[in-house]
Order: C-alpha cells, then structure tokens, then sequence
C-alpha cells in the first residue's frame, strides 16, 4: 500500500463526496436563505449608508472599509464585502438573500479548507505516530476521512448563527484566513524537513499575509500565534528547534521560562486593565463571568457532542449567572470538569496526539470571546472553529474503537452523525425564514429569555399588535427587573396604547435607570429616541429628557450629555442644548454627531463663524478616525455654504428695503 509523504499530492475526494460538500449546505440552510436582518445586522448594515454602493469607486469602497466601527481594526474586508454584496444585490436592503447566499459559499469554502487542512493533521501524525495508521495511509483513505471530518463540521447546527446571521460574516472570513495560515504554516514546517527550501519560502511568506487579512476581517486572527504552538508541540516536538531544548544548558531553561511566563502575565494584566472599564455596562463581574463562562463552555461541548434543539437561539441571557464556586455548584464541577481535560490533553500529547490537540484546540479557540473580555457571556458563533476540536476528539474515539475491538462498522456512526446534524441544521435554517418565526422559536425555545420577549415585543408593536406587544415588552421587564430597557418598552408600549402610565412604572424606570444608567438595551432605547427626536417622535421630547437627567446623576456619560443636549434644541432651547454638546465634547473628542449638531445649532442662532471653526475641527476628527470625510461630514459642510449662501443673499434685500 502506497505511503503517504509529506507532498503526497492533494486529491480531492470522490465525486459524490465533493457534491456532498458543496451542496449540502446550500440545502440545509436553503429555507432560511431570504430571512431577516437581526441584530448587529441593522446598525452595520441596514442602516449604514457607507456600505450602500450603487456607483463603485475607490473613494466609494474606502468609505465603506472605513465604515464599521466593530473591534479594533474596523473590520474592513468584511464590510468592503458588505458593500459589494449590495452593489451585485438588485434590490438592495430589501432582501438578504445576496448576503446570506455569500455567507453559504464562504461557509462551503471553509469547509473545504478544513478538509485540507486536517488531512495535513492526519498526514503528520500518521508519521510521528504509526498507532493511528490502521489502514488510512493511503491517499484515498485519508482523504475519505478528512473529508467526513470537513463534513461533519460543516452541518453542525451550531454553525447556523455565523451563517445565516449576516454580520457574522466576519467570525467566517477570518476562520478562513486562519485555515489559510494555519495551512501554510503546516506546508513551510513540512518543506523544512524534507529540506525543500524555495517551497518553505514560498510558503512562510504566506503566513504573515493570512494573519494580516484574517486581523482585519476580526480580531479572532490574534489567536493564529497560539494556534501555531499547539500545532508545533502536537506535531513537531520531536524536530528542530524542540529537539535541541535538553541540550541547552538548564539555567538557560529555566531563564527562558520564567521570562515566558512574565511576557505571558504581563500581557494578562494589560489585558485585564484594559477590559474592567467595559464591566460597568455589565450585569456581572469580571468574576463572576469567569466562573460563568466555565458552565458555558460545557455548555458549548454538550451542544455540538449532542445538539438538541431546544438549546440553540440568538440570546442566551436566560443563562444563570456563577456567583461563587458553588452558586451554582455546577459551576465547580465544570471547572474540574475542563481542569481534568486539559490534564488529559497534556498526558496524552504524545500517545494520543490527535486526542490532545482536539481539546487544545477548542479551549484555546475560546481565548478571547470567552474569557475577560466584558462581552456578552454565550454566542454560538464563538464555536465556529472551536467546534473542530471537539469533532476532533470524537474521530480520536472512533479511531480508538476501530484499533481496540477491530469494529470497522463503527465508521458508519459518522454518517448516521452527519445526517442527523443535518436536519437539525435544516429545522432551525426554516425557523429563520422570517422574523416572526425565528422569535416565536425563540421565545419557546428560551422563555426565561428577557431579551428575547422584547425583540418579540418590537416586532409585534411593527405589526401592529399592541396587546401582544404591551404582554411582552411586560414579560421581559418581570424575567429581568434590573433592566431599565425593558421598564421603558412597558412604559412606551403603554403610552402608544393611550393608557394612562401607573406611578409604579415611573417609580420602577427611575429606580432601574439610577441603579443600572449604562446598559445596553436602555442606551439602545435612547439612541433610536435621540434619532428621531427632532422629526417623528416629537412627543417623546419630555420623557427622553427626564430619563437622561436621571441617568446622568448616575453616571457622567458623554454620551448622554450629547442626547440630553440635541434634545433640548430639538425643543428650541438652544442655548442650554448647545451648552450640554459642548460638554459632551469636552468629554469624548472622538465622535463626529455632537460637532455635526453643534454646527446645526450655530446655523439656526446664525453663528456662520463659529460653525466654520466647528466645521473645521469635525473635518479634522473624521480624517484622523476614518482617514477620510464621510459622508455625513461633506453632507454638513454642505449645509454651512448653502446657508451662507441664503444670509448673503438676503443682506442686500435688507439694505434696500432701508
């Protein structure tokens, strides 16, 4: 039987297996194709104009690089995609099927990335550990189960969130700029040592470019420095350099590290300095969400190893938060729980390096979504490459079965797997064919979910159902009365229905805006009334105004100085409006809207000099953030010359009409 070597020629798979790959997913996902925009959808893509190209040009498509605010880096592959999606899209934000379509094929691409990249895996360890050979040292072989393997990733149900939710676009395209390193990378150690020098260039070369391009599609790509050392202990501790540690003298050892584990703390603690400011938005510690994310990550590993429907959804905020190691006391079991795997994992990197590597990969995967970071505590997305550590580790079991009792009919558990997470994929692909449908599934799925009954509430008041709309909204601020988002809903719901407002729920809104003035969803709440203060939701002037004064005796947020100041000149108190922007300014140099509604409070007190100064200063802060003037920039400058234009015009009707 031929040998695998460490070109062996890249073959793909049988015909019928490669149109299984290909189309498998486009079916499953098929009835939820044309679903709705949700969530971070609607501000980073309906709602953002910059991504709205009917013209290309370079200009055009830098705005649209240049338009997202997500993470560090802007994001800007992703939301340059964003933009050509439109663009081929004919009718625009109206439909999503062009940018869920896209997502599908990048979805299937990354399955076939998987698939190249894990017969890499198998092909070194089938080297440094003949135990797993049993007959997969064929090209043929090999390539039939790393094909299962991309296969069995690709339908997982727990992938449907980075498909068919269109943002998360970007967790795919930087998992594919990932695989595309993380191949090189395989490809440059492989030509190493077999000697091959101009293909380890060729391929080194293209490692860095894959980690630049996989950091600005999201910042998941920083994990590609942590992915290559587990690769290099797992799969090449036996060659050079690793090969040459005991030679080194053992003080030199233990020089290296100590200074390895202080550059490690030191990167911890800036880590952590710099995330304790985003806690106060939070409803938890940062304790309390390391202890939390323990439960979640079993929580993760039971949904892939076996999804069951009802686990799955958009808001996890029904999840019981860990308060103490024992409250709840699953939460010191998971802690052992993980503890014992990554002891496992250790004790097993050479025997068992498949088995090692599957539960490294998945742990260290979650490094950043999962750990101190103040982000919401339970995404699905965050498994989306997680996930292959665990399948990783179940292909390790089936492999041990086949050795250990001769059971070659054990592999025919991975089609009965693939079909299976197939058509759970394929139920809950049809839950998201519309809004109406993805939260009613929602809602039954996770009826302790206070967010969930509010994005209902939202969409029932949109179609015009009051009742049902006020029975939500007051069903999320009962599951989680520390919200104030969900008091104001009850309140405005209750307000649009003609029904005089209880003292109670005054009371109640006041208590939890002063207790919690930060949140996310009532800060939601005040940016959708601060846009439409001036024009359509005039009659919400007085209310807005009282929940921003008692917020800000709570916390000093630029922010809400800057909407407590539009909504005063909205009322035309000008002066006290133009006096709390300012302040807002003085705050928080960095943002574009309050230098905008300044200038547009000059021009109606007929200050044209001191909005040209203002405008001055805007031109400045856009060109210093998006390196360019955006377009709601250029939109005031705009504003400013005609008004000047009209003042001059009418001087002189003034003068002869002395």
């Amino acid at each position: 039987m031929k040998r695998i070597t460490q070109f062996d020629s890249f073959r793909f798979p049988q015909p019928l297996l490669l149109a299984f790959l290909i189309f498998l997913p486009l079916l499953i996902y098929y009835p939820g194709i044309n679903g709705p925009f949700i969530l971070d959808d609607i501000p980073s893509l309906v709602l953002n104009k910059n991504i709205h190209i009917n013209q290309p040009s370079l200009e055009k498509i830098r705005q649209a690089a240049n338009s997202n605010d997500s993470g560090i880096l802007g994001r800007p592959i992703p939301a340059m995609s964003f933009a050509l999606n439109y663009y081929f899209s004919q009718s625009g934000m109206e439909s999503s099927y062009g940018f869920k379509l896209f997502n599908i094929i990048i979805h299937t691409i990354n399955g076939l990335m998987v698939l190249w990249f894990v017969r890499l895996i198998l092909i070194r360890i089938n080297q440094i550990n003949p135990g797993y050979s049993f007959n997969h040292s064929s090209t043929r072989s090999l390539t039939l189960l790393a094909s299962g393997i991309a296969l069995y990733w690709l339908v997982q149900p727990i992938q449907l969130t980075s498909v068919l939710y269109v943002v998360q676009r970007m967790t795919s395209m930087s998992a594919f700029f990932i695989l595309f390193t993380l191949i090189s990378f395989i490809q440059a150690r492989n030509a190493i040592i077999a000697q091959k020098k101009p293909e380890s260039i060729v391929w080194a070369a293209l490692i860095p470019t894959g980690f630049l391009l996989s950091l600005l599609s999201k910042e998941t790509g920083l994990l590609i420095p942590i992915y290559i050392i587990i690769l290099e202990l797992s799969l090449y501790s036996g060659t050079s350099p690793w090969s040459n540690w005991k030679k080194i003298n053992p003080k030199t050892r233990v020089a290296i590290l100590a200074l390895t584990g202080l550059f490690a703390a030191s990167m911890l603690t800036m880590v952590v300095i710099y995330s304790l400011p985003g806690y106060q938005m939070r409803n938890f510690s940062l304790f309390e969400r390391l202890l939390t994310e323990s439960r979640i990550l079993v929580f993760y590993i039971g949904q892939i190893l076996l999804p069951s429907p009802h686990s799955f959804g958009i808001h996890h905020d029904d999840f019981q938060l860990s308060h103490s190691l024992l409250q709840p006391a699953t939460t010191l079991v998971s802690i052992i729980f993980i503890a014992t795997l990554i002891f496992l994992a250790f004790l097993k990197r050479r025997k068992q390096p498949l088995l090692s590597l599957g539960i490294i990969w998945f742990f260290s995967s979650h490094l950043i979504e999962s750990t101190v970071f103040p982000l919401d505590l339970v995404f699905e997305h965050r498994n989306y490459l997680a996930s292959l550590g665990v399948i990783l580790v179940i292909i390790h079991i089936l492999l041990w079965i086949h050795q250990k009792y001769q059971l070659r009919r054990i592999w025919l558990l991975l089609p009965v797997f693939i079909a299976l997470l197939s058509s759970i994929t394929a139920v809950r692909s049809h839950q998201w064919r519309n809004i109406q449908s993805l939260l009613e599934a929602q809602v039954l799925n996770h009826p302790a979910s206070a967010r969930s009954w509010s994005d209902l509430s939202t969409i029932q008041t949109a179609q015009n159902m009051p009742e049902a709309a006020l029975f939500s909204a007051t069903r999320a601020a009962l599951l989680n009365p520390h919200e104030p988002g969900y008091f104001a809903k009850v309140y405005l719901q209750t307000m649009s229905s003609g029904t005089p407002i209880p003292d109670f729920l005054e009371k109640k809104i006041t208590k939890a805006i002063t207790k919690k003035p930060d949140s996310i969803i009532f800060t939601n709440i005040l940016v959708k009334m601060n846009e439409c203060i001036d024009s359509s939701c005039k009659d919400l002037q007085s209310i807005s105004e009282a929940w921003l004064r008692t917020a800000l005796k709570a916390t000093d947020s630029a922010r809400f100085h800057y909407y407590l100041g539009n909504n005063l000149a909205s009322q035309g108190r000008l002066d006290e409006g133009l006096e709390y922007i300012n302040l807002s300014i003085k705050q928080d140099p960095n943002h574009l809207s309050p230098y905008i509604r300044k200038i547009d409070v000059l021009l109606k007190q007929g200050k044209i000099d001191e909005s040209k100064k203002t405008y001055n200063t805007l031109e400045s802060v856009s060109r210093r953030l998006y390196k360019t003037l955006t377009n709601k920039v250029l939109e005031t400058g705009k504003r400013i010359s005609k008004f000047e234009l009209q003042s001059s015009r009418q001087r002189p009707q003034k003068l002869s009409a002395r």
